[in-house]
């Protein structure tokens, strides 16, 4: 009989692996695709803050650096885009018809991983204390 030790590896954890060796862009980027834009660009954000706990080392300068590199490539987290929707995509009218013209587009931001990954990692670090009120007034 033995004991036996599993580790299990936070996704997190294997970003900082990532980024700890010497490994291939396309591995970053395929870490990027697996788990969407926005969370990596969350931990990419845990990395490079130093917010986590690391038990077998301590995250050094030179990966929180190229973590917040990864975090601003546009090429990784992607590029802010302005979309439109439009309702009527046919100005041809039926035989006898009337036609309006054509129905004005609305701008619809689509904001990229940075954004997503910005407004996921402050929600982590404000839940413990986000339903706590003041003691005197209330949040109100």
């Amino acid at each position: 009989m033995g004991l036996m030790e599993v580790i299990f590896n936070r996704p997190v954890d294997i970003l900082r692996k990532l980024f700890d060796g010497n490994t291939l862009r396309s591995q970053i980027e395929e870490f990027f695709n697996r788990f969407g834009a926005g969370e990596a660009a969350a931990m990419c954000l845990m990395i490079a803050a130093k917010l986590l706990y690391a038990e077998d080392s301590l995250i050094s300068n030179s990966v929180s650096k190229k973590v917040a590199e990864a975090f601003e490539d546009p090429g990784l987290v992607g590029m802010p885009q302005i979309a439109g929707t439009t309702a009527l995509s046919n100005t041809r009218t039926q035989a006898g018809g009337f036609s309006m013209g054509q129905v004005v587009q609305e701008a619809e931001p689509l904001f990229s991983g940075a954004n997503e990954g910005l407004c996921l990692c402050s929600s982590r670090l404000l839940y413990p204390i986000w339903d706590y009120g003041d003691s005197k007034t209330g949040w109100y």
